[in-house]
């Protein structure tokens, strides 16, 4: 638990900036960004009745979904945690921004997604199956990524007419 608490202080400095960030824990957990970063490591943990919490918690709360198994290495920012789905074999580097509907999930095979340090997602994305995503890419709002992304690359979502 202590490691989760270090990681969800670095969540806060990520969230804010260093200088603004609030030490308070009730500060933390009335920014809905921060708790819903909080109950994300909580439920990818590995301690069965606290992630079992945290995942009926962000269910019902955010209606967002963290399978067991979900590994953070760093700071993530979650701006409006609404409809995330992350799954259970999805890793994610640090300093991770994920925008509102996002899903982050299996390939039919079972596979599934890295994503990179510095990478920011945009609302109603898609990331599915083993395909890395690599530092400081951007996938924007609407795409569908099935294959690998470069570093330093946007991803945008087809045109249609």
């Amino acid at each position: 638990m202590k490691r989760i608490m270090a990681h969800w202080s670095e969540d806060a400095a990520f969230h804010y900036s260093p200088r603004t960030a609030p030490r308070s824990v009730l500060r933390r957990i009335a920014n809905p960004s921060l708790a819903a970063a909080l109950l994300f490591r909580v439920a990818a943990s590995e301690r069965p009745l606290t992630r079992f919490l945290a995942r009926w918690l962000l269910l019902t709360t955010f209606s967002c979904d963290v399978s067991p198994g979900a590994r953070f290495a760093g700071p993530i920012d979650l701006p409006h945690p609404v409809g995330i789905v992350i799954g259970k074999g999805a890793s994610f580097g640090s300093r991770v921004r994920l925008f509102q509907n996002v899903t982050v999930g299996s390939s039919r095979r079972g596979e599934y997604p890295s994503l990179g340090d510095d990478v920011t997602v945009y609302s109603n994305a898609v990331i599915a199956g083993r395909v890395t995503i690599s530092d400081h890419a951007v996938i924007g709002a609407n795409a569908t990524v099935t294959r690998d992304v470069s570093a330093q690359v946007v991803v945008r979502a087809a045109q249609t007419r």
